[in-house]
């Protein structure tokens, strides 16, 4: 894949993953938001969060989608989306296990870092891990990453070298 491909494929993760990832998290959620616009300000309202407190998360599922891709040499479109649910559950579950404990094993002189470092990186992985809501968040994420992956086996195919693309 060209460098430009590259930057349209990790823009497509963010801007649509998170896009995917609202609606997944609205269609699993027991209560969702109530804002002054009704459902389409909860997408809104959801959206521009998970975009700017998800890019991080979205970056991270779509650099390992591409690496196991490669790896796995897996050209068709449905080999993607099944990658892609199964990589973005399995991302939410770890950065929502694994941060606490993070967290936890830096030193106490620095805690208005590390807060600003967990709802920069990490804002909506940490609350959706809160108690009752990590299964919920699992689901919504393996439908976000199908859809994601769909789209970025799409930009992957439009940058792909002649070679790459005959299977």
């Amino acid at each position: 894949m060209t460098r430009s491909g590259s930057i349209v494929y990790y823009l497509a993760a963010v801007v649509c993953g998170c896009l995917f990832m609202s609606l997944a998290l609205l269609a699993v959620s027991e209560a969702p938001l109530r804002s002054a616009g009704g459902g389409y300000g909860d997408l809104f309202l959801l959206y521009f969060l998970s975009v700017v407190n998800g890019w991080f998360t979205a970056l991270v599922f779509a650099f390992l989608l591409r690496r196991m891709t490669s790896l796995l040499r897996l050209r068709q479109g449905w080999l993607w989306i099944l990658a892609g649910a199964a990589i973005s559950p399995l991302v939410v579950w770890v950065l929502a296990e694994s941060w606490p404990r993070i967290m936890r094993s830096i030193p106490l002189g620095w805690p208005g870092l590390m807060v600003a470092l967990s709802s920069m990186f990490l804002g909506p992985v940490m609350a959706l891990a809160l108690p009752g809501n990590l299964g919920r968040a699992v689901l919504g994420a393996g439908m976000a990453g199908a859809a994601t992956a769909l789209v970025l086996y799409a930009i992957h195919r439009a940058f792909a070298r002649p070679a790459e693309t005959n299977s």
